[in-house]
């Protein structure tokens, strides 16, 4: 019972706020209606004017319309002498009143309430550990004797608290505490420390399970895939690079090889021809 007794407060503390919003839609639109099919020319006040701005728009949130008090009735009649000036603007005020206070306000208070819900529900283990501790607390501060007994039991708290007044300790009660040793304080470290791990892993596969860490994670992958393909075409622009290079060294290389090949072979011919005219001479 204690999460739902927390829930309940929560959501009254809830309401509180949903009522102000409410009274704003609900003054306004009472102020309207009055001053539009009852006008008071002489400004006279009167207390049942807060019925008629105040309790009739509230009610007309639960369903009863009022339909008698708007003015359409008297306006569709033979004769229009009960039809006051503006009663047919009535209705289209009333119809937006409803909508923002049934539609827009109520939702909104139903979707608070859930969301509260949701919170206490999630800490409901923790909120009955936590009271239930308060009220351990409370049982061991009391008196353990029933009345008319209890009287003695508050002699003799009267005379502890003179005591440690005069011999000047400390008001704390001990009654409550656990003394460890160093062996044991280890272990509690330990113990905190694989908690408090659990928790944060807990916490960590929540946010991965999540949407909004699934779409960190599917933008974490594009990153690295496109840093990955950018490392790729730098990569391949090097080698194609590199190649280029090669082939044309290749090529000046065979250039300067037929070049110097064909010029050996243009003086041997040069040669040849002239030891032929040299020996034709000869002979003549």
């Amino acid at each position: 019972m204690g999460p739902y007794v927390n829930m309940i407060g929560k959501m009254c503390w809830d309401m509180v706020y949903f009522t102000v919003i409410l009274l704003v839609f609900l003054t306004s639109y009472g102020v309207a209606r009055k001053s539009i099919l009852y006008p008071s020319p002489t400004g006279t006040w009167n207390w049942d004017n807060l019925v008629d701005i105040f309790a009739i728009p509230y009610w007309q949130i639960y369903g009863e319309l009022f339909m008698d008090d708007t003015g359409m009735l008297e306006c569709r009649g033979e004769g229009s002498e009960g039809c006051s000036l503006g009663a047919a603007f009535v209705p289209f005020v009333m119809s937006v009143y409803l909508l923002i206070a049934n539609v827009l306000l109520l939702n909104m208070l139903i979707a608070i309430f859930n969301n509260t819900f949701t919170s206490v529900q999630e800490n409901a283990n923790e909120i009955w550990k936590f009271q239930r501790y308060r009220l351990i607390v409370e049982f061991s501060s009391r008196p353990g004797v029933p009345p008319p007994f209890i009287m003695i039991q508050h002699i003799w708290m009267v005379i502890q608290w003179f005591l440690r007044c005069c011999c000047h300790k400390s008001n704390l009660s001990k009654e409550m505490r656990i003394v460890f040793d160093d062996q044991s304080e280890t272990l509690l470290y330990n113990f905190e420390e694989e908690c408090m791990g659990n928790y944060l892993r807990q916490l960590t596969l929540q946010e991965q399970a999540s949407m909004p860490g699934l779409i960190q994670r599917i933008n974490e992958r594009v990153e690295a895939m496109a840093l990955y393909m950018e490392e790729l075409k730098r990569r391949e622009e090097k080698d194609r690079r590199l190649r280029r290079k090669e082939t044309m060294e290749r090529t000046v290389a065979t250039w300067n090889t037929n070049g110097k090949s064909s010029g050996q072979a243009g003086s041997r011919g040069s040669q040849g021809s002239k030891s032929k005219e040299y020996s034709r001479g000869l002979s003549c």
